[in-house]
């Protein structure tokens, strides 16, 4: 039965290229959350910073009770592109704005989803007397987007470091270990073969591992220690049989109970 044996190449490359891809993997994910805290943390002071200075901006027009400044007020929100909604209760009346399709703030009367939106409130105040209050509304549209560009990225930085590092690891370790080894298993070969007469020496390729090289020299030498008591058991053999072939008496070789072989 054959086993089927893996390539020391791909042992090693799927080793350091899986060690590489898990490290990799485990930095991005750390750095996808820190920046992904970070987002929403900066999301949410820009979403304070803006509720605070639309309270102060509104805090004349309401107690004057100017509809078309405080509607020119809410309409700016429009420059801020987390802003999703504002809604102002003063004087008896609701002021609303709402993102529509093409992404501009746009009065409406109707009710609209604040799930998963970020939401600050505030009183309108004038001259220390509250004049109405308002809701403004952030959405996180716009970082959940920043943050699967990043994820992309990251992945795509992963896919190809992986490809990179196979490429030259297989280079190197073709050039450092699987070529000496292919120089060795054919000596081993030649070695081996039925043709006779000493083994043809082989040279390693140039880059090959120190313990290769050294391996292959412990190998060469074998050989040839073994070549040399090859040869020493063939001379004493033929001497031997020349002792017997041209003896001047006969000679007969017999077991000790005087049995002729």
């Amino acid at each position: 039965m054959n086993v089927r044996r893996n390539s020391v190449a791909a042992v090693v490359v799927t080793a350091l290229a899986s060690v590489v891809t898990v490290l990799m993997a485990a930095v991005g994910a750390a750095n996808y959350a820190s920046y992904r805290a970070h987002g929403r943390g900066a999301l949410r002071v820009a979403l304070i910073t803006e509720a605070d200075q639309l309270a102060v901006g509104l805090a004349l027009p309401v107690w004057n009770i100017d509809r078309a400044q405080i509607d020119r007020v809410l309409a700016a929100e429009e420059a801020h592109r987390s802003v999703f909604a504002v809604r102002l209760e003063a004087a008896g009346k609701s002021h609303t704005r709402v993102r529509d399709g093409a992404w501009r703030l746009v009065a409406t009367t109707s009710p609209f989803p604040t799930e998963g939106l970020l939401e600050e409130e505030r009183d309108v105040t004038f001259s220390g007397e509250k004049v109405g209050s308002f809701k403004i509304y952030a959405t996180p549209r716009f970082l959940e987007e920043d943050l699967s560009r990043i994820f992309r990225t990251i992945v795509v930085s992963i896919a190809a470091v992986d490809v990179l590092l196979v490429f030259f690891l297989y280079l190197l370790l073709r050039r450092a270990v699987l070529k000496p080894l292919e120089d060795i298993e054919r000596f081993a070969t030649a070695v081996s073969s039925d043709e006779g007469g000493p083994a043809p020496a082989i040279s390693l390729s140039k880059g090959a591992a120190r313990e290769l090289a050294s391996l292959h020299s412990s190998i060469e030498a074998m050989v040839r220690l073994l070549d040399q008591r090859y040869e020493a058991v063939r001379a004493s053999e033929k001497k031997y049989r020349d002792i017997i072939d041209f003896a001047p008496i006969g000679v007969v070789k017999a077991r000790p109970d005087g049995t002729i072989i």
